[in-house]
């Protein structure tokens, strides 16, 4: 048996670490975006953007879906971000819209 254990927040800023942050509905709707960041500066994204300390994986999105990439305005560098999207069963638990069809139909 291996036990697994993250380092706190405040563990990873010490140590300059990376940490993921992602937020659900950016910078697609419907998709989850995740990035890494310096733990020196993850703060800013998690308290003005909205993103929290983590993954999408974390909040069920789990299919990859590509990247996008962005920049950021008042920090002036470009982020590139891995977007997820859920499965279909999981997106139809939630009460998300899906895609259905029938192969010869109507003809």
């Amino acid at each position: 048996t291996i036990d697994l254990f993250k380092q706190t927040a405040r563990v990873a800023a010490e140590s300059g670490a990376d940490v993921a942050i992602y937020k659900v509905g950016y910078p697609v709707a419907g998709e989850c975006g995740q990035g890494s960041v310096d733990s020196a500066v993850a703060k800013y994204p998690e308290q003005f953007a909205g993103f929290k300390e983590g993954s999408c994986k974390d909040v069920g999105y789990t299919v990859a879906d590509g990247q996008k990439t962005i920049k950021i305005p008042v920090w002036g560098k470009t982020f590139t971000i891995d977007l997820f999207k859920q499965t279909a069963r999981v997106a139809a638990e939630s009460g998300a819209d899906v895609a259905i069809y029938k192969v010869g139909y109507p003809v």
